[in-house]
């Protein structure tokens, strides 16, 4: 074969050796050239046309040969800038007419990089921090450039770091022609999909759709994954385990030296679902350049609850608020929380504590922590999104601090969200009943957006938005759940969001995820109780 391709190259380039072969790609091969002044890559690729009714005779065939050569050489013209390999020259060698087909060859002289992004970090791994950055910048700066030059085709059925080339001074260039993949005529050395299932996103993989720009985001943050661990996540399983270990448990990073904002824009493109990815290259640049994260910043003055503050009578009040910020909390009173399946039976007593009577919202959250890091921060009444486990913990920590420990903030257990959220009614589908279109924000109702909390009807303990809306941080699991890796670095959510169908909005659903994700769809809610009696009524200041 590769005197085969000498004899082709040697046709149209003349004064080149041919050194030794580069590699293999889906439409052809790539070789080292060189004379006597210069080195470059040169790239192979067969052009096939069979005969059909619309390419019936010598003439047809002829033509649409031709037509899409120059189709090729007008598409780079179209896409090449200084994140594209350069081309030097096309050529179109060795057609022949034959009584079924036509073929011919493609010749494309470019310039010549000794190494592709993979090669480079399976050499140098660990790439320090800031140059991961710096390339992850650079991929982003790249993809968004070529998808708006290109009418978002460019090369998002297959970008991989092999397809990554680095030029001179370390530049990242673009080495795959995208526009390849859009002139029928040229053929396939490799037979099967013209994507590569480790680097794709779960609709290509699982439903067959067609590729665009919001699964090339799911790519480049593999991309951007793998540059900074060296691997894929979960490289040890299949590409069809791996889509659904990072749907159900997240990824998680070896290393801390990495910016907050690179590991929630990486995250936030390795979403599942495709509405909580980013929609766009420049939404995943603006992610990693802050937008959107939750990085660590000036927190508000310590809260602080008078020292003489009264005591009041031990009774538990039905209806408790924090005064810092105005969070009402329902009492939900002790009882027994029953789980059935058609093979076990299992119960558990849950003592008595007080529930948020909806999640914590953009504004409360301001109001302790000093930030505002949701995804949709148009309401400060909208629940606060775009948390981590560790965050949202830290919230209540901080209220826990400001009271002096008299009363004890803390995300419910699954447990006692469950059991808050049934309401006394074990049949319910959902928080308050059978139809989530009056109780929740779900995907068939929420035009794709959070809503201000309390919007809908509560359950019978009064409390909101338990389905729907957002999802739900929980503490720890019910004991007869066995989830593994639970209790460590994994968490439970609860409670189904904006963007997520009825199905995956009712009581029965959980999902287990790593407690460093922050989701556009994903908050929580305080639950209390008091520590010893009943402490009193201070109000803290700010």
């Amino acid at each position: 074969m590769l005197d085969k391709m000498k004899g082709i190259i040697e046709k149209c380039l003349p004064t080149y050796d041919i050194v030794g072969e580069l590699g293999q790609g889906i439409h052809g091969s790539v070789y080292h050239a060189k004379d006597r002044l210069k080195e470059r890559a040169v790239k192979v690729v067969p052009i096939h046309v069979e005969r059909s009714t619309l390419f019936r005779n010598d003439i047809d065939l002829d033509s649409k040969v031709s037509r899409d050569f120059h189709a090729v050489c007008s598409y780079y013209e179209k896409v090449k800038g200084p994140d594209v390999v350069t081309v030097h020259d096309f050529h179109l060698v060795d057609k022949r007419i034959s009584s079924g087909y036509a073929q011919a060859f493609l010749v494309i002289l470019m310039e010549l990089c000794r190494e592709n992004l993979q090669d480079l970090i399976l050499r140098e791994h660990p790439l320090p921090a800031q140059r991961i950055l710096s390339y992850a910048e650079d991929l982003i700066t790249m993809m968004d450039r070529l998808s708006k030059a290109s009418g978002e085709t460019f090369l998002l059925t297959d970008f991989k770091p092999s397809n990554i080339l680095v030029g001179d001074h370390g530049r990242l260039l673009m080495g795959d022609l995208g526009g390849l993949k859009r002139v029928s005529s040229v053929s396939s050395v490799n037979a099967g999909a013209q994507f590569t299932p480790n680097w794709s996103a779960p609709e290509l993989i699982l439903r067959g759709e067609k590729s665009d720009v919001i699964s090339g985001v799911y790519s480049l943050g593999l991309v951007i994954y793998y540059l900074c661990e060296g691997q894929l996540p979960y490289e040890e399983v299949d590409f069809i385990d791996r889509v659904a270990k990072v749907r159900d448990e997240g990824i998680s990073f070896s290393r801390n030296d990495l910016s907050a904002s690179l590991v929630h824009a990486v995250s936030r493109c390795l979403a599942f679902e495709r509405v909580e990815r980013p929609a766009t290259f420049a939404e995943v640049k603006e992610i990693l350049d802050g937008g959107g994260e939750v990085s660590p910043q000036p927190v508000a003055e310590p809260l602080a609850v008078p020292e003489e503050a009264p005591l009041v009578k031990p009774e538990v009040p039905a209806v408790w608020v924090e005064q810092a910020t105005g969070l009402a909390m329902n009492w939900v009173e002790s009882g027994k929380l029953t789980l059935r399946s058609e093979r076990h039976l299992w119960s558990d007593d849950i003592a008595g504590f007080y529930m948020g009577i909806h999640p914590v919202t953009q504004a409360q959250w301001r109001r302790v922590m000093g930030t505002n890091p949701s995804h949709f921060p148009r309401s400060p009444d909208q629940p606060v999104e775009m948390v981590s486990w560790k965050e949202a913990d830290a919230f209540c920590k901080r209220l826990t601090e400001a009271y002096r420990g008299a009363w004890l903030f803390f995300l419910p257990s699954e447990g006692e969200w469950l059991y808050a959220a049934r309401g006394n009614d074990e049949q319910a589908l959902y928080a308050g009943g059978d139809n989530l279109d009056v109780l929740g924000w779900h995907l068939g109702n929420s035009d794709f957006s959070t809503h201000p909390v309390a919007e809908k009807k509560p359950n019978s303990y009064g409390l909101y938005d338990m389905c729907g809306n957002v999802q739900e941080w929980c503490r720890e699991i019910v004991a007869c759940f066995s989830d593994r890796g639970v209790g460590g670095r994994e968490k439970v959510i609860r409670g189904g969001s904006w963007n997520q169908s009825s199905g995956k909005c009712t009581l029965e659903t959980r999902r287990i995820v790593h407690e460093g994700l922050r989701y556009s769809n994903l908050g929580f809610r305080v639950a209390m109780r008091p520590a010893a009696g009943t402490p009193g009524k201070g109000r803290p200041a700010l």
